[in-house]
């Protein structure tokens, strides 16, 4: 190919991803705009509704489970016909666990990877998992994010090596702006930290050949997050 062509190609890219980048953006603030207008911002309802329509447009589902039993309706849907479920026992929202451990959902010991550690490789409970299930910090309305933390006999590996990775939160954890994330998230860890925090919105994708778009190139396929309320 041609410089001349090499420079078409490379500047019909970055318009597209300009494109792309501003598409969200106008559509992030459409969701988000009604929710700010309200004074104290919006109420447990209004910021699941405005975290479901962010979420959808990132490609993945939100769930509303109200109790126990509309939890077990939901899992029952997604897990159907996957019989290789793990879960990591921190973060998950109060009564959930007794739940999961009803569909023989096995539960990851702590796990630390370490230079000393790292030749044992990660346990095949987690590579060859069909769905991954996890709490997590906080949720944001704005851009239908989860926000998870690695952390001393944690880490993100069961969300990113999942090919379903199934998020489960409180619905007082849902925060609205990314702001408020920023804010929350560093009073959860007073002496520092974690190595590694991360903001996951729906599932992975990545356009890294030819420009084409493929889903869990990187990670899982399916990303759903159930926010749960009594």
């Amino acid at each position: 190919m041609s410089a001349m062509g090499e420079a078409v190609d490379r500047d019909q890219f970055i318009a597209n991803v300009r494109s792309a980048v501003e598409a969200v953006s106008r559509r992030s603030h459409e969701l988000a705009s009604p929710v700010r207008r309200r004074d104290g911002g919006p109420a447990g309802e209004d910021r699941f509704l405005l975290f479901r329509d962010c979420l959808e447009f990132a490609g993945g589902q939100a769930h509303r489970a109200a109790g126990s039993e509309k939890l077990r309706e939901i899992l029952g849907q997604i897990i159907a016909g996957r019989n290789r479920l793990v879960a990591w026992g921190e973060d998950l929202p109060a009564g959930t666990r007794q739940v999961l451990s009803e569909f023989g959902v096995e539960w990851l010991p702590p796990l630390t990877l370490s230079p000393s550690n790292a030749e044992q490789g990660i346990p095949p409970s987690i590579t060859e998992a069909q769905v991954g299930i996890t709490g997590a910090l906080l949720g944001v309305a704005e851009t239908g994010s989860v926000v998870l933390a690695s952390r001393p006999g944690e880490n993100l590996l069961i969300a990113s090596l999942s090919s379903i990775h199934v998020v489960l939160l409180g619905i007082d954890q849902l925060v609205v702006t990314l702001g408020d994330a920023f804010v929350r998230v560093p009073a959860m860890f007073p002496e520092g930290l974690p190595g590694n925090v991360a903001f996951i919105s729906g599932p992975s994708r990545s356009a890294d050949i030819e420009q084409s778009l493929a889903i869990g190139a990187h990670g899982p396929m399916e990303v759903h997050v159930i926010v749960i309320s009594s």
